[in-house]
């Protein structure tokens, strides 16, 4: 989740192609809140490992544009 700004979208979905290759557009949902200031971003992915969870949550809790990661 973080502000709806213009590329939010695609930034989320590359931090976890880095990890997650072959992510395609119907695993990825977008919903922006009531005011339209904010927008949460979910994608379904198989994950091979715990590792590989761990390391997408890392790199979206490390980026200053993601204000919540679960």
């Amino acid at each position: 989740m973080g502000k709806a700004e213009p590329g939010f979208e695609a930034m989320v979905v590359e931090l976890i192609s880095r990890h997650a290759p072959g992510i395609n557009e119907t695993a990825v949902n977008s919903r922006s809140s009531k005011g339209g200031k904010w927008v949460s971003v979910t994608v379904t992915l198989r994950a091979e490992s715990k590792a590989q969870l761990d390391a997408i949550y890392l790199d979206l809790s490390a980026h200053e544009k993601v204000v919540m990661a679960l």
